[in-house]
């Protein structure tokens, strides 16, 4: 607050005199509180430098934070995730029939791809998911479509009966 304007010559006074005037300082009547007033009106005004963005982030619908030792590590998370080759062996790709590539976004906010033909089922994406991170079988989890939102509950629905044809499935927790 500048001391030569006036609408601040009430306030200024009230700390001067040694008592905090609620209105600013959010504390009620009567509290004790600790005030230091520091008359600086010889030196320029530098305002704070802010860093924004500067704390780590939540992802909506990620897993609570600590709650698994894998997504402890900031820098994990960041990483690339490379398919094991276990994991591509699995699916072989019939090149005589339809193929399409299936994203998966994990629960644990990483992202794979599945190549598979249109005449597999849910219940091979959930092999793959399983295969890929053997650590989800300790916990349930579903598997669904982004928008319209739903969950893919029949294992036994190819993934062309599913309308999954170059599409994105997202894990969630149970």
């Amino acid at each position: 607050m500048r001391y030569d304007d006036p609408a601040n010559a009430d306030v200024l006074a009230a700390i001067q005199a040694g008592h905090a005037p609620p209105s600013i300082l959010d504390v009620r009547v009567g509290q004790r509180v600790d005030v230091q007033v520091t008359k600086r009106t010889d030196d320029d005004y530098v305002p704070p430098k802010a860093k924004p963005f500067a704390g780590a982030g939540n992802r909506l619908g990620a897993p609570v934070p600590g709650a698994s030792s894998s997504s402890s590590s900031t820098a994990a998370a960041r990483a690339p995730v490379q398919e094991p080759a276990s994991i591509t062996a699995r699916f072989e790709v019939d090149a005589s029939r339809p193929a399409t590539s299936v994203q998966i976004r994990l629960a644990d906010g990483t992202r794979i791809v599945s190549r598979m033909n249109l005449t597999h089922t849910v219940r091979d994406l959930r092999n793959f998911i399983n295969a890929a991170r053997p650590e989800n079988l300790t916990r349930p989890y579903t598997i669904g479509t982004t928008f319209p939102n739903r969950t893919l509950d029949d294992d036994a629905t190819t993934i062309a009966g599913a309308g999954l044809a170059n599409s994105v499935i997202v894990q969630r927790w149970a």
